[in-house]
């Protein structure tokens, strides 16, 4: 990665690769990546039912919810059966607090692109 060691901030709305996210020598960057954001809530918006959805996020992942491991999408690396299915819906109910909440997405990238490209978002489900 161009630049080891340190932490840089990237979009949610923007493959890695296309922010400049890659190898020395110009190749895409494969490996891991993190995204990390704070989400403040209050008692009543976390009452039933609570989601998060990663409208399009690309590879292997993890979700993290206040440090604790809520959710993981493995990804099929045989060449002939790339997953394209680029959404993931979490189930987030009873796993929030009232206040603050620190909520992580880590990705491998095994090859090609990695990373979000579509900002994920948290929704109550209604009733059908």
């Amino acid at each position: 990665m161009h630049n080891p060691g340190r932490w840089e901030m990237l979009r949610t709305d923007l493959y890695m690769q296309a922010q400049g996210v890659i190898e020395p020598d110009y190749r895409y960057y494969n490996g891991h990546a993190w995204y990390r954001t704070d989400v403040t809530a209050g008692k009543n918006e976390l009452d039933g039912q609570v989601r998060i959805m990663f409208p399009g996020v690309l590879n292997e992942c993890w979700l993290y919810v206040n440090g604790h491991l809520v959710g993981h999408r493995p990804v099929d690396l045989s060449w002939w059966r790339v997953q394209y299915d680029l959404e993931w819906d979490v189930d987030l109910t009873g796993l929030l607090r009232p206040g603050k909440n620190t909520v992580v997405l880590r990705i491998y990238n095994p090859f090609r692109l990695g990373g979000m490209y579509r900002r994920p978002f948290l929704y109550r489900p209604t009733a059908q």
